[in-house]
């Protein structure tokens, strides 16, 4: 999964959106670089908000990972916090994208919803189906057996 800001795709791994791709996304100026955000103080201090409401590993806020494809991923708090902490115009895109893509989102799972209840109902009327199909196996013969049975009783009973 990704979102796009200002061209730029921006990646998601485990819920957590990759600050690097924000940073080049806003300009890659060096003083925006995610380290220094995670250093200044009012994100110390939500940082220290997160962590006394995380419970367990329920609520994974922060994760930096080496290497080439490596890169520093927070939540959407975090997100807001680092485009506001950018400047007024890039939090005002940041905002709009995730809002086109909650939009989006909320499109597509009621579509989704939908699918699965139309699913559901025609398993559903399969499986009456399959077990009216077995049934008749074994009470179509017999029916057909009384049927016949009828017409010649009535054969019977009309003797002119």
């Amino acid at each position: 999964m990704s979102i796009t800001i200002i061209e730029r795709e921006i990646r998601v791994v485990d819920g957590l959106y990759c600050l690097n791709d924000l940073h080049r996304a806003s300009g890659g100026n060096v003083r925006h670089k995610p380290i220094e955000f995670l250093r200044a103080e009012p994100t110390r201090a939500m940082l220290a908000e997160l962590e006394r409401e995380k419970v367990g590993n329920s609520h994974l806020y922060l994760k930096t990972t080496k290497g080439r494809n490596g890169g520093t991923y927070v939540c959407l708090e975090l997100v807001y916090a680092y485009a506001m902490w950018i400047s007024a115009a890039f939090y005002l895109k940041v905002i709009r994208a995730y809002h086109a893509l909650s939009i989006k989102g909320d499109g597509l799972r009621q579509a989704l919803a939908k699918a699965e209840i139309a699913y559901d109902r025609a398993k559903g009327n399969a499986s009456d189906c399959g077990r009216g199909l077995r049934q008749w196996r074994f009470d179509g013969p017999v029916l057909k057996g009384a049927i016949a049975k009828i017409k010649q009783d009535l054969q019977l009973c009309l003797t002119f």
